[in-house]
Formats: structure tokens, C-alpha cells, sequence
């Protein structure tokens, strides 16, 4: 990839959530909720449109992967650091919950640096539509109070997290963007 190649708009995109989630914590620690949420909206909104971006300028690298898969980590550590300075009763309450949901979106990277010295950057399906169903229980939780929503998200990430092991355990190289543990059935016997 040449010098220019890096720097597109899906990959700006990305890197703004690098950017954002230091100010998550720093207007989290100054109390400020509003403006927390929608900094946290405009985030994970670029986490949304920022794949689709590539897709239509046909700008996909394992570059942009690879970086959305960080920034996707970095946002959910802030923001959970953030959920605890500033509901700390709500966190307290849901805080296993949420401790389990970040887990099982981190722990299949940690068993895939494990296994191929790198971070996988999957990007299946269940991982997406994961993405989507935690983001909007997350709001739901904080702006109405309602968790139970929140409670069934955290508990379906442990099965897409279980998705994510089994690809890891199947392919014997790192790939990107493996749309589904079948994808990965049909690369493991193409490879064998």
C-alpha cells in the first residue's frame, strides 16, 4: 500500500474514534453525561458508516480492518471506564454484565495474538450485528433506565465471541473479514 493509500476516509473515519475516546473519559470525568452520550453517538456512528464508506469508494484494506478493530476496543474500554465515573449506581448494578460483554469482545483478539502473533480482524456477522444490538442497549440503558436488553446483549456477545474462537481454531493463517464460521469452514478445506 502506497504512502497516499493510508490515508482515505474510511480510515479517517476509524481513526476518529482514537481521538474521541480520551474526550469520552476527560467529559466523563467532569460529570458531563449529555455530552458524553452524543460523543459516544457520533463514535459509534463512524464505527457504522465507516466499512460501508470503504465498500462504496472500494477503499478496503486490511489496514482499515485491522484499525477498526482497535478503535472498536478502545471505545468499549473508555466507555465502560466512563459508564462507571458516571452511573456509578447503574454500574454497579450492571457492571458484571458489561465486564462479561467486553470480555467476550476481547477475549477471542487475545486467543488470536495467541495463536498468529496478530489480531484477528474478523468482522463477521454476528460480531455486526452484535455491534448494533450493544450500542442501542447501551443508550436504552442510560437515557431510560431500562437494562434488561442490555443484560440479553452482553450475554449473546459470549456467543459471538464463541464465533470468533472457532474461526481462530479453524484457520491456520490470519484473515480478514470472514463473514461467518461457514466462511471459514470452506477456507479451512480449500487450504487442506
Amino acid at each position: 500500500m502506497k504512502k497516499n493509500e493510508y490515508l482515505t476516509i474510511p480510515n479517517i473515519l476509524t481513526c476518529s474514534r482514537f481521538l474521541i475516546a480520551p474526550i469520552l473519559v476527560l467529559v466523563a470525568s467532569l460529570g458531563y453525561r449529555t455530552a458524553f452520550l452524543i460523543l459516544l453517538g457520533v463514535s459509534l456512528l463512524t464505527d457504522v458508516i465507516d466499512g460501508y464508506i470503504a465498500r462504496i469508494l472500494k477503499q478496503t484494506s486490511e489496514l482499515g480492518a485491522k484499525l477498526d478493530g482497535w478503535a472498536d476496543v478502545v471505545t468499549w474500554i473508555a466507555s465502560l471506564i466512563c459508564f462507571f465515573m458516571l452511573w456509578p449506581d447503574l454500574a454497579r448494578r450492571e457492571g458484571p454484565y458489561a465486564i462479561f460483554g467486553l470480555s467476550a469482545f476481547i477475549l477471542p483478539m487475545l486467543i488470536g495474538f495467541m495463536k498468529y502473533r496478530q489480531f484477528p480482524s474478523y468482522h463477521c456477522w454476528s460480531a455486526k450485528f452484535q455491534a448494533i444490538l450493544v450500542s442501542g442497549t447501551v443508550f436504552l440503558m442510560l437515557l431510560k433506565g431500562i437494562s434488561w436488553p442490555f443484560r440479553i446483549a452482553a450475554i449473546l456477545q459470549g456467543i459471538a465471541a464463541i464465533e470468533d474462537i472457532g474461526i481462530t481454531l479453524l484457520l491456520p493463517t490470519c484473515h480478514c473479514d470472514i463473514s461467518s464460521i461457514g466462511h471459514a469452514i470452506k477456507l479451512s478445506k480449500k487450504n487442506t
